[in-house]
């Protein structure tokens, strides 16, 4: 691989400073995108090198529906990713139950999706056999002033988890 090719995998190319030169030891953005920039998806090869994408909302959104939906465990190169709500699926319903999903949610966005602050994470039982969690994230997106949220829920008939 050329130092070329080289130099646009590790972000240079896009104006990110990252290693010693960073402050704090942090990757600072300085491409004046407030997202960021990744990998294009599906991965592609655009010349010599594997093609960035600028990051966007959608993005964003489609990456916490991965770490909502993934079990600690499952990624082979980084078994503790996830964020482990199928623990939750035939629980009984309580106080209880309600702040440790709301506690799982805010410590796995918080470790894996620093981009995004939380502003508000709303359960609304919904009683029944089996009873259904309904869940409701409000968030922006760290550098941005624009309320973003989705919606998901666990259980119910199927016994799934749908974000």
């Amino acid at each position: 691989m050329t130092s070329e090719s080289t130099s646009e995998l590790t972000g240079a190319a896009t104006g990110a400073v990252t290693g010693a030169e960073a402050a704090g030891g942090k990757e600072v953005n300085t491409s004046g995108s407030v997202y960021g920039v990744g990998w294009a998806w599906p991965v592609a090869i655009n010349g010599t090198a594997l093609a960035l994408s600028q990051n966007s909302a959608d993005d964003i959104k489609k990456n916490l529906k991965l770490l909502f939906r993934t079990q600690p465990g499952e990624r082979l190169m980084r078994p503790d990713f996830g964020c482990d709500l199928n623990q939750f699926m035939f629980e009984n319903y309580s106080e209880g139950l309600i702040s440790a999903v709301e506690s799982t949610i805010r410590v796995s966005i918080n470790r894996y999706e620093p981009r995004v602050l939380i502003d508000g994470i709303d359960i609304i039982v919904k009683t029944g056999i089996p009873i259904t969690l309904d869940i409701h994230l409000n968030y922006h997106i760290v550098g941005s002033a624009e309320l973003q949220a989705m919606s998901g829920s666990i259980g119910g008939s199927d016994g799934r988890i749908a974000m």
